[in-house]
């Protein structure tokens, strides 16, 4: 995805919520933990 300085926000049963920059832009994109961890949210 191309998402630099990554860091993991939260974490819960359902979701992976991760942090970073692309392109010089603040960005947050929230995973499903199901298998193949399907993109829920995109910020």
């Amino acid at each position: 995805m191309g998402i630099r300085r990554t860091r993991i926000e939260s974490v819960g049963r359902r979701e992976i919520t991760v942090r970073g920059r692309q392109g010089g832009d603040r960005v947050r994109v929230t995973f499903g933990t199901e298998r193949g961890c399907p993109i829920l949210d995109r910020e």
